[in-house]
């Protein structure tokens, strides 16, 4: 965290300047870890004497005039070297991006960017069937409320130009702890958040399409003037109301091949559609009801390599969206 207190006035004793902080809590006793035989015996004994609440990098005065001319960025794209900006105040996020149930970010917003873009990643740690509600507050005012499921997930959400900082915050209904060793309490990890253009937001779903993307999917990409996503073996998406969907589909490296077959399964994995797909392909996935439903696509694959790319990539998704 990076926060900048309201103007406050020391007290002096005898001619000294004092100042007092409360963390609001007691301090814990620290405990590094044991290995070996430390882990075995002797737990009960501290080899950190010290309780603590939390660490600091950096205690300093501002003036009223230096905290009026922070300038912070409108976004932050990048972990952790976004959140090195000088002038960001920011609270409940770990500098790799996971955030905790509550964050806040204080961000400058230019007349043209009138859209707040939230994209990060819900982690599958206990049960597949856990959601979150994500409440999107500025300046003390909500202005989105969603549920996400596991997987990736991304909200566009409009914000009128504002001059000055914005209070930014983040809600999540849901928490979740790290595996070990890590252990950290966390309800999701940002992969960008702040403000930009309308014309930069941009989605393999078209806005307003009742489809939401889970599981499965890698992050957005644009290349030669296309978006798209990757996918390894299986990707999910659920669609809000039934009817039949259209796929801008192109087999990917790792499969060795330029065609394959798309396969399409429900939420109880059962194949109902087989699709043959050469090259880069539009498809029709024509759904068996018309209510909401959730839906797989996965193809069969060698996994292969990739060359200076860690990642499977079998296939990528230019578009989908409901057949009009």
């Amino acid at each position: 965290a990076r926060v900048i207190s309201p103007p406050i006035v020391p007290q002096r004793i005898e001619g000294v300047d004092f100042l007092a902080i409360d963390m609001g809590r007691d301090g814990k006793a620290f405990r590094p870890p044991r290995r070996g035989l430390m882990a075995l015996f002797g737990n009960k004994i501290l080899l950190d004497i010290r309780r603590i609440t939390g660490f600091s990098r950096d205690l300093s005065y501002i003036s009223e005039e230096e905290y009026r001319q922070l300038q912070p960025p409108a976004a932050i794209s990048e972990f952790p070297n976004g959140l090195l900006h000088p002038d960001l105040e920011y609270s409940g996020i770990y500098e790799d991006g996971w955030v905790s149930e509550h964050s806040v970010l204080w961000l400058g917003q230019q007349p043209d960017q009138t859209n707040l873009s939230v994209y990060g990643m819900f982690p599958k740690i206990g049960s597949e069937e856990l959601e979150s509600e994500v409440t999107v507050s500025v300046d003390g005012q909500e202005v989105h409320r969603r549920t996400i499921r596991l997987g990736e997930f991304r909200i566009d959400t409009y914000v009128p130009y504002a001059p000055g900082r914005r209070r930014v915050e983040l809600q999540f209904s849901a928490l979740q702890k790290l595996p070990a060793p890590d252990g950290r309490p966390v309800a999701g990890r940002l992969q960008f958040i702040g403000f930009q253009p309308p014309a930069e937001i941009s989605e393999i779903v078209p806005r307003g399409e009742p489809i939401q993307l889970g599981k499965g999917w890698y992050p957005l990409e644009r290349f030669g003037g296309q978006t798209f996503r990757w996918v390894d073996t299986n990707a999910e998406f659920e669609v809000k109301r039934g009817g039949a969907v259209t796929l801008d589909v192109e087999a990917g490296p790792s499969l060795g091949r330029d065609s394959f077959v798309l396969t399409v399964s429900d939420d109880r994995g059962r194949r109902i559609i087989e699709l043959p797909v050469a090259g880069r392909q539009q498809v029709t996935l024509p759904l068996p009801t018309a209510k909401p439903g959730r839906y797989r696509l996965a193809v069969d694959s060698p996994r292969k390599p990739v060359p200076d790319d860690p990642r499977i990539l079998n296939f990528r998704v230019f578009r989908l969206a409901t057949k009009k």
